[in-house]
């Protein structure tokens, strides 16, 4: 895919890995711009956020900043990397093993944002101050059943039948229901 380079040199041409040089200089280049516009948006983003959410006086918009600042630059660097490497031809296994890292990471930053979303709702209506102690665990319970959900997602994505471990955690949640009933 010569997007830049339309006269190919011997150099240019080379070949390592089904790609020729200019094919890897382009992804390259993909990978710093697209790198260059990440960090120019979260920036820009995360500036003008804050200071709309310093003018409201409530705190859900505080809670948007947080989430939208939980996505930390290697997230952009990873992304930037993906993007790049969908203009290379690339092996089965180095393409699924790409994809696979690709997803562990959106799990990661997806149960992240649910932590920080549920941390707040917890703190927020679950009672008292003096129920500290109820909101943490409630706040616990949450984040492992959120990660517990983005374990299964990517063992699904990845191919693996995952139905027996759902029927395993739906009688395990029986049986944790029966021994809190009382």
């Amino acid at each position: 895919m010569n997007f830049i380079f339309e006269t190919q040199s011997p150099i240019l041409a080379y070949q390592f890995f089904g790609n020729s040089v200019s094919e890897y200089i382009e992804a390259g280049i993909f990978f710093l711009v697209s790198l260059v516009i990440f960090y120019v948006i979260y920036y820009f983003i995360i500036r003008k956020l804050t200071r709309l959410s310093e003018k409201t006086e409530t705190d859900v918009d505080d809670i948007f900043v947080s989430v939208i600042k939980s996505f930390k630059p290697p997230f952009y660097v990873f992304l930037a990397f993906f993007i790049a490497t969908r203009f290379l031809v690339l092996t089965g296994i180095i393409d699924k093993i790409i994809i696979a890292l690709l997803l562990g990471w959106i799990v990661l930053q997806a149960s992240v944002v649910a932590g920080i979303v549920t941390s707040y709702i917890v703190s927020k209506y679950a009672g008292d101050d003096d129920a500290e102690g109820t909101k943490q665990f409630l706040s616990v319970l949450a984040k492992i059943i959120i990660w517990s959900f983005g374990f299964l997602w990517i063992l699904s994505n990845l191919g693996i039948n995952i139905t027996s471990l759902i029927a395993g955690l739906g009688i395990g949640g029986i049986a944790v229901a029966f021994a809190l009933q009382n």
